[in-house]
């Protein structure tokens, strides 16, 4: 494996980790709503009403319902996530020693998490 190959390994798992960190974001942010504040919250651009006070009020908070996940889009990331930490992984244990040196472990983006 190449120095190359690891750099490229290691951009698809840094970008994987930014879409999950993204869905982590807006599924917490709505969590958090619902915990404090289920009657000021609705999911905007979908065809169920709720009555006026849980939309119309200057508190009420709402999350468009196309940017809620589904299960198989969590799913299908997760996976990416698991496949993508793997080859990057498998493309760092494959450098020698050398290249490794003048270069960041995978650890730092596998243990950066801080959501």
């Amino acid at each position: 494996m190449s120095a190359e190959g690891y750099l490229t390994a290691r951009t698809k798992f840094s970008n994987t980790l930014a879409e999950l960190k993204q869905m982590v974001d807006v599924i917490g942010s709505v969590g958090s709503v619902l915990r404090d504040s289920p009657d000021r919250f609705i999911f905007a651009n979908q065809p169920i009403g709720l009555p006026m006070e849980a939309t119309m009020t200057s508190d009420a908070r709402s999350t468009d319902a196309g940017a809620w996940p589904s299960v198989e889009k969590i799913m299908m990331l997760l996976k990416r996530y698991h496949d993508e930490k793997v080859a990057m992984q498998n493309a760092w244990d494959a450098l020698p020693q050398a290249t490794k040196d003048a270069m960041k472990s995978p650890n730092d983006l596998i243990k950066r998490r801080s959501w």
